[in-house]
């Protein structure tokens, strides 16, 4: 990271424009700062596995986009759209099953808005002030592309190099969602989280459960703290609030969260859980995390992601949670179920999961296989009352059905394990461990550069700078 002088920059803008506000100040120092440490060893692996995203390939310099290659013919409408569904069918069907390019339209449609959505969500994630946000949003006109031919005819009439390059990226996202799709089946996931809640259950015991709150806030040094009492929370909240007034510090309401515990099998206590399904956001299917994943790491196929189903176990302290793995592997098949495990708890004297997260953060986390049911059991069962006056079309389904109970499939987890105190720091607002600080911090260091890169957006962040120092930005 860079040394920064800020009071140096202060001046400078300030010379430039005394009139300047102090949230202008501080949108200005941001803006200053968004392609400063650019990452580039780390952006060029990316685009070696993601040709879409490389601004070069809308110079040509980029070889082996089928779309590009089509984009360079001078054939009919009706040749350049059959190419376009020959390209679409390798991407969304099997090599038996080709579909027509109006059946292919629906899905790439679907897929087109998700791609949208996401590039939204990774802005609204970075936590950007609005007029970030409103230059590196998607254009209209490329967020209104939900037609392959159409893309194909926007892209050759533009000279606009932002339009071209938005246009491949949402091509390559809409491409990696169909990907994402073949090999994790996300419209069945819910039903395998409810699979994995009941395997949990039935494994762990969720016995003699109930409910309990915690009170948090921040103290003058930004660390959290929480009191189960209530009375006592709000009288230590009201003094915080006083000594973080006095030194010019943010202050904010008493924070409560409710966690849900219950007592396993084995009589050990679990504070709280929570199931987690990556494709889901506010009960709506999202594409947003699993996709910034495989971005910031450079994961070239969806498989190498393993955390789409994942539940967090929280116990009152760190000692507690060897008694919980012991308990799990009784149930999850032993510990040579258990891969990629990672350990912040004093592990090699070391509290740090990453160099984004903060030192009191700490979990205990693996990967583990669990055999479910094939969700397809369900759907057979579904399906079955509706032939019973078809003998033969009944015993085949009851076939069927004999061969996916015989069957049980493999599914991957995420099991997250923090005692209380870890947890509650994660879901505090405001704090140096809050999550979703966590979150931006990812993006704007890594991904960031990959979706909005510096080729493209550098000139129209540079434009806002300008704007601001004018007085155009009030």
């Amino acid at each position: 990271m860079k040394t920064v002088n800020y009071s140096e920059k202060i001046k400078s803008f300030l010379k430039s424009n005394s009139a300047i506000s102090t949230d202008k100040l501080g949108l200005l120092l941001m803006v200053d700062s968004l392609y400063e440490d650019v990452p580039k060893q780390d952006v060029d692996e990316f685009y070696s596995i993601y040709a879409h995203f490389d601004p070069d390939s809308i110079n040509g310099s980029t070889t082996g986009v089928t779309f590009l290659k089509i984009a360079k013919n001078l054939k009919p409408a009706a040749v350049l759209k059959d190419k376009l569904n020959a390209y679409l069918n390798v991407k969304f069907n099997d090599i038996e099953h080709a579909k027509s390019y109006n059946q292919n339209m629906v899905v790439f449609a679907r897929y087109a808005d998700f791609a949208s959505l996401v590039i939204a969500d990774i802005l609204r994630v970075a936590a950007f002030p609005k007029e970030i946000r409103e230059v590196l949003q998607e254009t209209e006109e490329v967020k209104k592309c939900r037609d392959i031919y159409q893309m194909l005819v926007h892209y050759k009439n533009t000279k606009d190099k932002r339009i071209k390059f938005e246009i491949m990226r949402k091509l390559g996202l809409i491409i990696l969602i169909s990907r994402i799709n073949r090999s994790n089946n996300v419209d069945e996931i819910d039903q395998v989280v409810e699979k994995v809640a009941s395997a949990f259950q039935k494994g762990l015991g969720f016995n003699k459960k109930s409910s309990s709150s915690y009170y948090l806030w921040l103290d003058r040094t930004n660390r959290v703290i929480f009191n189960s009492n209530k009375t006592r929370a709000t009288l230590l909240h009201n003094l915080a609030t006083k000594k973080r007034q006095q030194l010019a510090l943010d202050t904010g309401p008493l924070q409560e969260y409710q966690c849900s515990s219950f007592r396993t099998h084995g009589g050990n206590k679990v504070t709280h859980f929570k199931f987690r399904n990556k494709f889901k956001k506010s009960n709506r299917t999202t594409y947003t995390s699993f996709v910034e994943k495989m971005f910031r790491k450079n994961l070239e196929f969806p498989s190498q992601v393993h955390d789409a189903v994942g539940i967090k176990l929280v116990v009152e302290s760190e000692k507690d949670i060897p008694k919980i793995v012991t308990e799990l592997e009784g149930f999850l098949g032993g510990s040579s179920t258990r891969k990629r495990e990672k350990n912040t708890y004093h592990r090699f004297d070391r509290r740090k999961m990453s160099s984004f997260s903060s030192e009191a953060y700490t979990v205990w986390k693996a990967i583990y296989d669990i055999a479910l049911t094939n969700p397809s059991v369900e759907q057979i069962k579904k399906i079955l009352p509706a032939v019973n006056d078809h003998e033969g079309a009944k015993r085949a389904l009851e076939k069927r059905l004999r061969y996916f109970l015989r069957k049980p499939q493999d599914f991957v987890i995420e099991v997250q394990l923090q005692d209380l105190n870890s947890y509650l720091l994660s879901v505090a607002k405001g704090s140096v461990t809050d999550h979703t600080l966590l979150k931006a911090r990812q993006i704007r260091s890594s991904s960031l550069y990959k979706f909005f890169p510096q080729e493209i957006y550098e000139p129209e962040v540079l434009q806002l700078k300008q704007d601001i120092l004018d007085g155009h930005k009030d």
